[in-house]
């Protein structure tokens, strides 16, 4: 913890001064660490918005395993984040029927997180991207006990 602050108050100093990199041992936060441990809940998929009343969400876990629900059905798979790199899936779920835009929604959202290829978090925010960097899923956070 004392490492930990002391390192990011160099990081700002220096960042002040334009010295950014100088920060001796201090290593950058790892990214795949802070998806982790936290229930996301989807605000948009590619600029369609999400349906009024229907909760899809993501819960990443430090053991590999991503679950969550589309809004209609619960699933759980496999996740594995590497840098800024990310692959979810394949996924097993339950098989109920929703109305007609829940169901629209769970399918764009299903392929959605099969076609992530990168993430991007910043401010709270998660980004799920496909391989050519277009925003898929855009997620807001609540942190959540393992």
């Amino acid at each position: 913890m004392r490492r930990a602050l002391a390192c990011r108050v160099i990081g700002l100093g220096l960042a002040g001064l334009g010295l950014v990199g100088l920060t001796g041992g201090c290593r950058a936060p790892d990214p795949a660490a802070a998806v982790r441990s936290t229930t996301w809940h989807a605000a948009d998929m590619g600029g369609r918005g999400i349906a009024a009343g229907v909760a899809s969400t993501l819960h990443l876990d430090a053991h590999g395993r991503a679950s969550g629900t589309t809004g209609c059905n619960r699933f759980t798979g496999p996740v594995s984040i590497a840098g800024d790199e990310v692959r979810l899936g394949p996924f097993a779920s339950t098989r109920r029927m929703c109305a007609p835009p829940v169901m629209d929604q769970e399918e764009r959202y299903l392929e959605a997180l099969a076609g992530a290829r990168h993430f991007r978090l910043e401010d709270g925010t998660l980004r799920l991207q496909d391989a050519q960097g277009r925003e898929l899923v855009r997620f807001v956070s609540t942190v959540t006990p393992e």
